[in-house]
């Protein structure tokens, strides 16, 4: 799955394609909420939390911290993230770890 276009720069926000360290915060029926250590908001759909399909139990739980590429910036500034590779860059982390 190719991941979307976003065209939106925010003043001070991460930019397309750099790895930002996050927490997990929340889960939501989508996916998972997050919050990098800069401050930032956003969230990872769940088609982007790995390279093969898991289920919302397989998700990272809350207080996981992890490292992921920026898909994106939303209008309102929310970071859009992905433990998928983008642009043919791997992620700098992997969900579910290996075992």
């Amino acid at each position: 799955m190719e991941a979307r276009e976003e065209e939106y720069v925010v003043e001070g926000g991460p930019e397309r394609g750099s790895e930002v360290d996050f927490q997990v915060i929340g889960a939501q029926h989508y996916g998972v909420l997050v919050v990098t250590d800069s401050g930032d908001r956003g969230w990872i759909e769940s088609e982007y939390l790995s390279a093969s399909p898991i289920t919302p139990q397989e998700w990272p739980p809350v207080g996981t911290r992890l490292r992921g590429l920026v898909l994106g910036v939303t209008p309102d500034g929310r970071v859009r993230i992905c433990l998928r590779p983008v642009d043919g860059r791997p992620s700098p982390s992997r969900w579910p770890p290996p075992r």
